[in-house]
């Protein structure tokens, strides 16, 4: 028979081709989204963070008609889509826009937007209202939480709901509120004032070093100086002028020395609302002083991070908590294949639906090397109690294997090394060893009497070799004390011939100084007592005189008072003489020719 050709064996085989085949699996994931705060909508008397009793949530969110389509809304139009309003357009969103630095006013681009998409209506921009209801749906007295989808007045999902899937968290929470202040919110005051004091130092600066200059004119504007040549500020430039003063400066003062320390009191400010401290950065400079200990800069750090600490356990009770329950929740609803991981340097795999709905969660919150440093030292403190008490007869009833591992894989971590496995063995489930089995007490009286005789030898031996050794240096002790004795006799035997001559030639120059001193203060007291006298005598020459001149004054007073009576006395007398001769009577006759005589 003959043999086929190689070209009727091709012909003969079957054919083949290339094929690829894919396989689509759909896996569902959890995702978690932040979105801003002006899409929520909450009610308006709801004063919690927390949403899962809120009786209305909903978040306002800006999609495209693609994105409803994939939704599976592919019966929503672009008219209705484009007629869906913006529900942020409310007091409380324009409020928190307005804080965060907006306008205030909302998301006024959506007309923009569909008119550049032009034809293409996948691009089409609307709000999708995703809102979660306590509502009495079915009828039976009971409110139940419902998720409610719908473009304006369209509704296009109505199913019920678990739970609420979204989460608010803010650093500072405030009073009858639900939304709080983030830390942007607490410093932009304090911000706004540090830019512009920081800009009025620069242009005091830039004035300061570059100062105006005055420009003399003439009666009609002209100036007396070439204005190109001012306007020109270049380093060493020249400036031409007609007169000496036609160009003078404007000096401005220099008050950055006064906007320093005000710069550094709004940057305590912050530090005081925030509790972001230079110290908790270690940015500050003051705690590498010598004469701080590293207590008082703990302790300091410490008062310093209690703040930060205020602002991660709110975040962490209000927004990281419902955010893992929310996750957990999801997982555990069913759709979750089981998840295979490594778990103590071992795969393993868990099915999510096996879980628990819920659970318990405490939120811990560990910030910075200082708190591991306090860490590690309480858990060595906790470790020394443990050994103590495993050793008692109380061991049994309080101390385990497992509790002493926790502690050694707890300083472990917090050291920083996150395999534990390499450095200490899991006794979970493992048997503890067996004690060895008492001995005999015969045995132990007799190693015990043993021992003691042991080392009642060994201390006589002990005690005589350490007499011996005293008794040996007592008496060089002894020898030596005695020669220290001669020799301290004789040096104060010198010291004492020494003494008694300095003494001498001391009390001899003190006497020689008393002496001289005496002198002196004698012919100091005699000068005194000159002068004493010599003003005395001054003092009484001047007396003397002074009276004489008061005598004399009174002599020459006297002397005039005297006249002026002896004349006064003469007036008087003649008056009264001629008064007397004209009272007395004429008598006519006598000698006969008619005159009288007065006897």
């Amino acid at each position: 028979m003959p043999q086929p050709t190689p070209e009727q064996m091709l012909q003969m085989m079957p054919p083949m081709f290339n094929a690829r085949i894919a396989k689509f699996e759909n896996k569902v994931t959890v995702r978690i989204e932040a979105f801003a705060p002006s899409d929520l909508l909450v009610m308006r008397d709801w004063t919690s963070p927390l949403l899962d009793e809120c009786p209305y949530v909903c978040r306002n969110m800006e999609v495209t008609l693609s994105d409803v389509h994939q939704m599976g809304f592919t019966d929503v139009t672009a008219d209705e889509l484009r007629a869906s309003d913006n529900a942020t357009l409310t007091p409380d969103s324009q409020y928190r826009d307005y804080r965060r630095g907006g306008s205030g006013g909302g998301n006024f681009n959506i007309t923009l937007d569909n008119e550049l998409t032009g034809d293409d209506e996948s691009s089409t921009r609307g709000y999708l209202r995703i809102e979660y209801i306590l509502v009495d749906f079915d009828g039976d007295g009971i409110a139940e939480r419902r998720e409610v989808m719908r473009l304006q007045d369209r509704i296009l999902a109505n199913e019920e709901a678990q739970q609420v899937p979204i989460a608010t968290g803010s650093p500072v929470l405030i009073p009858h509120r639900w939304d709080g202040l983030s830390l942007a919110e607490m410093v932009s005051d304090i911000q706004q004032v540090k830019t512009e004091l920081t800009r009025q130092i620069l242009n005091n600066a830039y004035l300061s070093n570059n100062p105006r200059k005055k420009i003399l004119t003439d009666a009609n504007w002209s100036p007396l100086a070439q204005i190109d040549d001012v306007l020109d500020g270049r380093p060493g430039g020249v400036m031409r002028q007609r007169q000496a003063d036609a160009i003078t400066i404007d000096q401005t003062p220099w008050i950055g020395g006064n906007m320093f320390p005000l710069l550094q009191y709004i940057d305590e400010m912050r530090a005081q609302r925030t509790g972001m401290s230079k110290q908790g950065q270690g940015l500050d400079p003051n705690t590498l002083r010598p004469d701080r200990t590293a207590t008082e800069i703990q302790l300091t750090m410490t008062a310093a991070k209690q703040r930060v600490r205020l602002i991660a356990r709110i975040l962490g009770e209000t927004l990281m908590k419902p955010i893992f329950a929310g996750v957990l929740k999801l997982l555990t609803e069913g759709g979750m294949k089981p998840l295979s991981f490594r778990l103590r340097g071992e795969f393993v795999t868990y099915d999510p639906n096996e879980w628990r709905d819920h659970y318990d969660m405490t939120v811990n919150v560990g910030l910075g090397t200082g708190d591991r440093q306090q860490q590690a030292a309480l858990l060595q403190q906790i470790l020394m109690n443990q050994m103590q008490i495993a050793g008692s007869p109380f061991g049994p009833l309080l101390i385990s294997p497992q509790q002493i591992y926790n502690t050694q894989a707890k300083l472990t971590e917090n050291a920083g090394f996150k395999d534990i496995d390499s450095y200490w063995v899991d006794p979970k489930g493992a048997p503890l060893p067996k004690m060895p089995p008492p001995p005999d007490p015969a045995i132990q009286v007799a190693q015990i009497k043993a021992q003691s005789d042991m080392q009642s030898q060994q201390m006589k031996q002990q005690f005589d070799g350490q007499m011996q050794q005293m008794r040996t240096q007592h008496e060089a002790a002894l020898a030596a004390a005695q020669s220290q004795h001669d020799a301290n006799l004789e040096g104060l035997r010198i010291q004492g011939a020494t003494d008694q001559n300095r003494q001498q030639l001391a009390l001899q120059a003190t006497n020689d100084q008393r002496d001289a001193e005496r002198e002196a203060m004698k012919a100091s007291y005699q000068k005194q007592a000159d002068d004493a006298n010599r003003a005395m005598e001054q003092w009484k020459a001047q007396l003397q005189a002074n009276m004489d001149w008061q005598i004399a004054q009174l002599q020459a007073t006297v002397q005039i008072k005297t006249s002026q009576d002896r004349n006064d006395t003469a007036v008087q007398t003649n008056k009264d003489r001629t008064d007397a001769m004209a009272k007395r009577p004429s008598t006519k006759g006598g000698n006969g020719n008619g005159k009288g005589a007065a006897a």
